[in-house]
């Protein structure tokens, strides 16, 4: 039997992925809510409240299976996280450097139109949260990318909520947002 090899990661991308959900799930827990993932983390939070594993694991593959309109995943797409307390999924991108982010922003701009995120799959809103330097024009830049995809999601209606953490400002945009649906959830 032969070992899978390993991928490199040669630009950094999962690196800065891997930090930038350690960091946002750090956010959420801090601010009372839960930051669900794997179909552990599923029956963990489920079956203690009554659901059952096969439940919990359904529960899973709703809100983490993605629907994959040009069949490319096995599985689907696996967004960041659920928050089952706001019942919200989220993805999130993260950086420090410039480079292959740009060019996600965009891939996932076309998977939003698709439908993947789309609520009435899921039965779930979704929120895109920028944190790090994405938020930001660099250089001779005059617009961030991620200001022209909350543009794009604005002016085409997508089902998507934009939420900017402010990442120079110890994340505050994203603590308001967590706070705002927390409060609105009442929990």
């Amino acid at each position: 039997m032969r070992k899978a090899k390993k991928k490199t990661d040669y630009h950094g991308g999962a690196k800065s992925g891997q930090r930038g959900e350690t960091i946002l799930k750090m956010f959420i827990e801090e601010s009372g809510l839960t930051a669900l993932k794997t179909q552990k983390s599923f029956i963990e939070y489920y079956v203690p409240k009554g659901s059952t594993k096969k439940r919990a694991r359904e529960i899973w593959k709703q809100k983490m299976c993605l629907f994959d309109p040009w069949g490319t995943q096995v599985r689907g797409f696996v967004p960041d996280f659920f928050i089952p307390e706001i019942n919200y999924i989220v993805e999130q991108k993260y950086g420090t450097k410039e480079g292959t982010t740009e060019e996600k922003i965009f891939w996932d701009l076309e998977k939003i139109r698709a439908g993947v995120y789309d609520r009435d799959k899921s039965g779930s809103p979704f929120a895109y949260i920028f944190m790090g330097s994405p938020e930001y024009a660099r250089g001779n830049a005059k617009k961030a990318h991620s200001h022209i995809f909350a543009e794009i999601i604005k002016q085409e209606n997508l089902p998507c909520e934009v939420v900017f953490a402010d990442y120079n400002n110890n994340n505050a945009g994203l603590v308001r947002w967590l706070s705002e649906k927390k409060e609105k959830a009442n929990c």
